[in-house]
């Protein structure tokens, strides 16, 4: 880990300290010391991010220790610009100098975007989730979180979230299809037994529920992504038809991709049917599919072992549109 990663979170325990009222602690006194020896590493590039981070924090408590009035004036749309161009610092910059100008929820979910544009999920986690418990108007921010968590290999956190999330019948469809997602993704990256399977039956259920009841709802956007997964699901369980199935919808929902036609070739592969497997991967090199296992099973070295094909699962998983 880099100085600069291991002193942000050395800076996120110790604010965490502090909001729990354990700032003049023994615990917190020996933090302060690790972070002096943190501190001497950092690079001079280090030294802002590290300064407007805990300057930040302070925000979560109604504590902000940022001074706008001495600032160069700034406006909404010069925050909506920087959002646009990724200006992840000036996006921090201009946050601090929107107080009392922007709402604090918006402005909290501007800082986690920022953090989370620079690579520092466990900051931006802070702020997200500052921004979800301000409103429950934006599931968005939810949904934003557990992206977050995921991303910051907290997978952990993230699914007991999730489950929280699945255990109220009234939340957003939008929410519990990605709280679904949070679980398939936990799933695949466990070996076969117990623990996948009620994971995989938990969110199969989930998501078939909400792609046959919100067809005209914004879920409509990921139905694409949602039956990659369901087909993926079932590949895995065994029901190698219901996999297929998923994999015809998902085709007819966005015929010019390339992942039904890769997921179909491994399903077929897994059926004991090479010719139609080839045939798939044909076509997903037609469609634009860059992974090497079509090109190997087309170039004469094809694999059926299970960890290369649960391997390319995986990484279609991984870049499905359904995961924004």
């Amino acid at each position: 880990m880099s100085p600069l990663f291991q002193h942000i979170k050395q800076t996120l325990e110790l604010h965490r300290l502090i909001r729990e009222g354990l700032g003049d602690t023994d615990e917190a006194d020996a933090l302060r010391d690790a972070m002096h020896e943190t501190w001497d590493q950092l690079s001079p590039d280090d030294l802002p991010i590290v300064h407007g981070l805990s300057a930040d924090l302070y925000s979560l408590t109604g504590d902000e220790t940022n001074n706008p009035e001495h600032a160069e004036p700034a406006n909404p749309p010069m925050l909506a610009e920087a959002l646009r161009q990724g200006d992840w610092r000036q996006v921090l910059e201009i946050a601090r100098r929107l107080q009392h100008v922007v709402d604090e929820d918006i402005r909290a979910y501007c800082r986690a975007r920022a953090w989370a544009g620079l690579g520092l999920y466990d900051a931006a986690i802070e702020f997200i989730d500052h921004a979800a418990r301000m409103t429950t108007a934006r599931p968005t921010y939810v949904i934003v979180g557990l992206d977050y968590l995921v991303r910051a290999n907290r997978t952990e956190e993230a699914v007991q979230r999730a489950q929280g999330i699945l255990a109220n019948p009234h939340a957003n469809p939008r929410l519990t299809m990605r709280a679904a997602d949070v679980l398939f993704r936990r799933a695949i990256e466990l070996p076969p037994g117990r623990e996948q399977t009620d994971l995989f039956e938990q969110a199969a259920a989930v998501l078939e529920r909400a792609l046959a009841s919100h067809d005209d709802s914004p879920v409509a956007a990921i139905s694409f992504g949602a039956s990659l997964e369901l087909a993926i699901i079932y590949r895995r369980m065994g029901n190698l038809d219901c996999a297929l199935e998923w994999l015809e919808r998902a085709q007819r929902m966005a015929p010019e991709r390339f992942e039904p036609h890769l997921l179909r070739g491994i399903a077929y592969v897994a059926l004991g049917q090479p010719p139609r497997a080839a045939l798939e991967f044909r076509e997903a090199i037609r469609s634009g599919a860059t992974h090497p296992l079509p090109f190997a099973w087309l170039g004469g070295t094809p694999t059926q072992a299970p960890t290369s094909l649960d391997s390319a699962e995986c990484d279609v998983a991984n870049s499905l549109p359904f995961a924004a």
